[in-house]
């Protein structure tokens, strides 16, 4: 066996690294999911139960169980996950885009990040693909019918949003290649376990 050749206790050991980083991570998502929900209670317009402040409120419940769903599909098995995942993560973006276009000045463009981040790692190719144009169009729109929002800016977030994905992507592939996670991908490219 050459010193390049992982052996099964160095594989283990990736692994229980891994799911400790991600285990970190998880907090992570609670954490961004009560900053948003605080943003968007403290912009203009408030969440409330008419009007745009109603779309305001259904967002950020959006928001929030999109993430939540995301969160707990982890445990579901394999073959499912792709079904579940595509909704929520469609939510989540169609929930940011509202946020950008209600409340220009608020953090919903967090979303879009999250969603296509999410979806680099955790979705075959071409479901993550069609996620990520959805995204870029429902931000461009919102933004643009937010006032604040100038061209560039736009044009900047949207470059920034196609880099996250595309470094998720690649990350992902990387850990496939290097045999690291506990995951693996199937010919479809859907993520399954051991």
């Amino acid at each position: 066996m050459s010193a390049e050749t992982p052996t099964f206790a160095s594989l283990e050991r990736a692994r229980a690294r891994q799911h400790a980083t991600l285990r970190l991570f998880r907090p992570l998502a609670v954490l961004v999911v009560v900053l948003v929900a605080i943003a968007g209670a403290r912009t203009q317009p408030r969440p409330g139960i008419s009007g745009e402040y109603l779309g305001v409120l259904l967002a950020l419940v959006g928001f929030a169980a999109a993430v939540a769903g995301a969160i707990a599909s982890r445990r579901a098995p394999a073959a499912v996950q792709v079904p579940i995942l595509v909704p929520l993560f469609s939510l989540l973006i169609a929930s940011s885009a509202v946020l950008v276009w209600l409340q220009p000045d608020g953090l919903g463009l967090v979303g879009v990040f999250i969603a296509v981040s999410a979806a680099g790692l955790r979705l075959p190719s071409r479901s993550g693909t069609a996620l990520v144009v959805g995204a870029l169009v429902a931000w461009a729109v919102a933004a643009t019918q937010a006032e604040h929002h100038s061209v560039t800016g736009v044009v900047l977030n949207e470059l920034g949003v196609a880099a996250f994905f595309l470094m998720a992507r690649f990350a992902g592939r990387f850990a496939v290649r290097a045999g690291a996670p506990a995951r693996r991908r199937t010919p479809a490219g859907c993520a399954t376990g051991r």
